[in-house]
């Protein structure tokens, strides 16, 4: 859990990632769950790929050898997926080096899926304005308590230091206020 987390080296067993960008270029054997403001995937995911975020990219050279669930603003799928891909988005992209082995099921107000795209099983779309979310069993990847204690403590930190400085900017114009009256 950081502001960006940057995956580069290998992970034996699954991941759970979270940060403002998570970048996976590495190799992954179990299974990964990111959650950022970009989730971008390079690497090799053995298992499945949950990914929510503000734009999610599985890139050319990605492979993912389970079920890939992406939820985000924009998502990209360029690389190869061995097995079913669900994806929700405001904007869902399948590439011309795109390889999905299974089903895919997506959800956007825009979709462009190319003719180059190899998709072994169906294509289907849901619809977005039905009050259901498409894909419920997506969830933000638990946080252990371990964790969170120390996120509250940094962000109540640097809260109390922002009040702080801003009350000595402020204390000098207060001080020749009283004085003067």
């Amino acid at each position: 859990t950081a502001g960006t987390v940057l995956i580069a080296g290998s992970v034996d067993g699954d991941l759970t990632a979270t940060g403002g960008s998570v970048t996976v270029t590495g190799n992954i054997t179990g299974n990964v769950t990111a959650t950022g403001g970009s989730v971008i995937i390079e690497g090799t995911v053995d298992g499945d790929l949950t990914a929510t975020g503000g734009d999610v990219h599985v890139r050319e050279a990605a492979t993912v050898g389970g079920v890939v669930e992406a939820t985000g603003g924009t998502i990209l799928v360029e690389g190869m997926i061995d097995s079913d891909t669900r994806l929700d988005g405001e904007s869902v992209t399948v590439g011309p080096t795109a390889t999905i082995g299974g089903d895919l099921t997506y959800s956007a107000d825009e979709t462009t899926i190319s003719e180059d795209a190899e998709i072994t099983g169906d294509v289907t779309e849901t619809d977005r304005n039905t009050g259901m979310a498409p894909f419920s069993n997506v969830s933000l990847p638990d946080i252990p308590e371990i964790v969170v204690t120390p996120l509250v403590n940094v962000y109540l930190f640097f809260a109390n230091f922002l009040l702080g400085a801003i009350l000595l900017m402020g204390t000098p114009r207060f001080s020749d206020r009283v004085s003067e009256q």
